[in-house]
């Protein structure tokens, strides 16, 4: 795996403009500032896309007459005049100059936009990449369920291309001189929870004279009990919902649909000579629940 520390790649302007879905503008500065541990650890997304990236290609050439040459993802296009910004893109057609981006999303996050436009932050790293090779065509190539590959051709935007040029200008600005941008504490808790995740063992810190801290340690408390509360209602919802379904595993009841599958118990793994007989890990047995609500059109 290519290091990515001090490289921006076409996949990350999305977080830059605010429009990615997995990563804040935030996360990325702490990860390419050097702030934030580093997760290199492969992803379920990560390799569902590698495996059936090529087989998608194929399809999707096939369907439009293209021909298509893998790029080597080891050669970054870097950007003529900004430095440390570059792609790695998937394919690159051989007959007609451009790009052409693979994507095997899940399929009930697709739902919300193939019949309509892809995810900007997918636009974005298409115009990104046609902007750095200066290529005038590309093209999305989605797979969901069990369509044809769906195809999204765009041709290159100027003006698009400008923005982003200088959005990413002032992202590694802003890394140099050590100003990362503000935290949305909803969004970037993960990321916060990563950065600070090491204390001084006997380490103490006395914040008397923070206003702040105080409000925050209430609202914590109070979010607290009313985590407990809200579990302890949903508990007692769950139980009564069990009693009435008994041990059927669908219910519905007008527009609420039901699952309640029971998941078979599990003695765990059998253990060294040492300890023959017994198990670790075991789970009892117990019943999934999914409830859905189809909301009047």
């Amino acid at each position: 795996m290519t290091d990515r520390s001090n490289y921006l790649g076409a996949s990350d302007v999305g977080a830059i403009f605010g429009v990615h879905p997995f990563k804040t503008k935030y996360a990325l500065w702490m990860d390419k500032a050097g702030r934030m541990p580093r997760d290199d650890r492969d992803t379920d997304a990560a390799e569902r896309g590698r495996f059936l990236e090529p087989a998608v290609a194929t399809w999707a050439a096939h369907r439009e007459g293209w021909t298509l040459r893998q790029w080597p993802q080891d050669q970054r296009v870097m950007h003529p005049t900004i430095p440390r910004f570059g792609c790695t893109p998937d394919y690159e057609r051989t007959d007609k100059p451009g790009w052409v981006e693979i994507k095997v999303p899940i399929s009930f996050a697709a739902r919300k936009w193939m019949d309509d436009e892809p995810p900007l932050y997918w636009q974005l790293q298409l115009q990104s990449q046609l902007g750095i090779k200066g290529y005038a065509w590309g093209a999305l190539a989605v797979l969901v369920g069990d369509r044809a590959p769906l195809i999204y051709p765009y041709k290159f935007r100027p003006a698009a291309f400008a923005k982003i040029e200088a959005g990413v200008a002032e992202f590694w600005a802003s890394i140099d001189v050590g100003t990362p941008p503000p935290p949305d504490w909803t969004a970037d808790a993960a990321t916060v929870a990563r950065i600070y995740a090491a204390s001084v063992k006997g380490k103490t810190l006395d914040l008397t004279g923070d206003n702040r801290l105080p409000i925050l340690a209430d609202e914590y408390l109070a979010a607290a009990a009313e985590a407990k509360a809200a579990e302890a209602r949903k508990d007692a919802a769950r139980a009564e919902i069990l009693a009435k379904i008994g041990d059927a595993d669908l219910a519905t009841c007008g527009a609420y649909r039901i699952g309640a599958t029971a998941v078979s118990p599990s003695l765990g793994t059998l253990v060294t000579p040492e300890m023959v007989g017994s198990h670790i890990g075991g789970r009892a047995g117990y019943r999934t629940m999914r409830i859905t609500r189809k909301e009047p059109k």
